[in-house]
């Protein structure tokens, strides 16, 4: 017997129907008895001042405990209530895609930087958080924002916390806060590690779940096993700089190689140099071959397609060299596509530019072909031989009127102009193969700052295959500065997340997330 079933079986021993009758007995109290017993030789025995006290003091007694059970018995049912309204089952009965409650974070952050582990458990960074996050979070999140506002000495509270530490521009060490969700348990545990990094690139993993910090001062390697950071290797020379761009497969990353130089004063460029798939197990890269057509510069990390089948697709920019920054601040306006094929190690230059011009969905098809459904057109792109073709005439007017009946629905329901993520007015959601929720961008966000309300938590689901577009699940709460990770092929979790701010200056009004979420679709044959 373990140690666990002895101790339920002296509960059960103890829990009997005689010892709970007892346990209530002394939590009611015992009766007043009658007042002739106390006062045989009074005649109004029950009017004595004496005993009129004890009986107040009974009723006092028990009112106090009614109240306490009251409470309690409120607090159970709205937790069970919760329970049953968040059980992935009875919330989704009926449903191709849901929205439930999540667990709890330990550390709850405005900005988490997540990454899905072999197994499914989730590592999850906050670069804004601190020893003293607690301290705001748990003092000040139950008080409502306009009666906090008012007292000066909270908002005192709340300022200082701000310069303290959670400045974006100006903090000083960078710290970051390491916590992790265990899939089996369901539940999130703390990281007892604080690091002082400073240059943060990126996060990353390799074959056995080893977790890689890149930093431009070096990589930090948080081994899964010991639960401990280690140095790891650094890919910063004085020459030449390294931007890691996305997990390319279990252990190498997709990146490049550029070089800044002086441009004219106050300006500086990114010179590319090469792409390269680097390995984190052993620290070294694979030298990929030169694009077919030379880039003047790399596009940014939102920019590139990595499709399943290993191929990468990367629009390169057309830059507005007026504009400082020139790395950074670019006309959204395509100069050609390359195409990298990892079976022919080589790059294929796609000069039509409009195949991905505004592209909204991207639908995985039969044979590794991709189509690509944007705001004006619409092309495939064919796995065989590398090219963009034109769908049917009858495909493209259909997907024409797919586009047309969201944006109309997202006009009505967000108030925004569905668009690609480079204006941030829409947040495109891809939860399957053929299967997408839209829902409000930062933009959107920027536009409710100033009078919250809950228009960014609803969606539209779109299913590609049946041709289905509705009213999507509400967000439990709001998802700006969230991270979206797989879980499952079924299974999404929404991680951190705020309401919207104007700027740097007000974001300390704003209170993280508690709560994670969870996105949960309906499973289909389509993998």
């Amino acid at each position: 017997m373990t140690i666990v079933g002895a101790i339920i079986g002296q509960i059960r021993k103890y829990i009997t129907k005689k010892n709970l009758h007892n346990i209530w007995k002394k939590i009611w109290g015992k009766d007043a008895p009658p007042a002739e017993d106390l006062f045989p030789d009074d005649l109004y025995a029950y009017y004595n001042p004496i005993y009129i006290k004890l009986v107040n003091k009974i009723k006092l007694r028990r009112f106090f405990v009614s109240i306490i059970i009251s409470i309690l018995g409120i607090y159970f049912l709205i937790n069970i209530s919760d329970r049953i309204k968040n059980t992935p089952f009875l919330a989704c009965l009926g449903k191709e895609v849901c929205i439930t409650k999540g667990p709890k974070l330990v550390a709850p952050d405005l900005l988490a930087i997540t990454i899905r582990l072999n197994n499914g458990d989730i590592f999850v960074i906050n670069p804004t958080g601190n020893k003293g996050y607690k301290y705001l979070y748990h003092k000040l999140t139950y008080i409502p924002r306009n009666i906090l506002n008012i007292i000066p000495y909270s908002s005192y509270h709340i300022k200082r916390f701000d310069k303290k530490y959670s400045n974006f521009l100006n903090r000083d060490p960078y710290y970051l806060v390491f916590q992790m969700y265990i899939h089996k348990n369901n539940k999130f545990i703390k990281i007892k590690n604080l690091l002082d990094i400073k240059g943060y690139r990126g996060i990353y993993k390799d074959a056995y779940d080893n977790i890689y910090i890149i930093s431009y001062n070096g990589t930090k390697v948080f081994n899964l096993k010991s639960r401990q950071f280690s140095e790891g290797p650094k890919y910063t020379n004085k020459n030449h700089k390294h931007t890691f761009i996305a997990q390319y497969d279990e252990n190498q990353v997709f990146g490049y190689e550029y070089k800044n130089i002086i441009s004219n004063i106050n300006t500086i460029k990114s010179i590319p140099v090469r792409a390269n798939l680097y390995n984190l197990s052993n620290g070294t890269k694979k030298e990929l071959p030169k694009f077919a057509i030379p880039p003047k510069f790399f596009p940014m990390a939102e920019d590139y397609k990595f499709l399943s089948n290993g191929k990468i697709i990367i629009p390169i920019r057309n830059c507005n060299s007026k504009v400082r920054g020139i790395n950074l601040y670019c006309d959204y306006i395509w100069d050609h596509i390359e195409i990298y094929d990892p079976y022919l190690n080589k790059f294929i230059a796609e000069t039509n530019t409009d195949v991905l011009d505004k592209n909204l969905f991207d639908i995985d098809l039969p044979d590794g072909n991709v189509l690509f459904i944007n705001k004006e057109s619409s092309y495939i792109f064919n796995n065989k031989t590398n090219t963009f073709e034109k769908p049917d005439i009858q495909d493209q007017v259909k997907y024409a009127k797919d586009v047309a009946t969201i944006q109309d629905m997202s006009a009505r329901l967000l108030g925004i102009e569905l668009n690609n993520h480079i204006t941030n007015t829409s947040k495109i959601i891809k939860i399957a193969p053929d299967q997408f929720l839209i829902t409000c961008g930062n933009q959107c966000y920027y536009k409710y700052s100033k009078k919250p309300t809950k228009v960014c938590n609803q969606t539209i689901y779109y299913n590609f295959t049946k041709g289905k577009i509705t009213k999507g699940p509400n967000f439990l709460y709001p998802h700006y500065f969230s991270s979206i990770e797989k879980i499952t092929n079924s299974n999404f979790m929404v991680i951190g997340g705020t309401s919207g701010f104007e700027s740097f200056d007000t974001y300390f009004n704003k209170l993280p997330n508690e709560y994670t979420q969870f996105i949960w679709v309906k499973s289909n044959s389509r993998k």
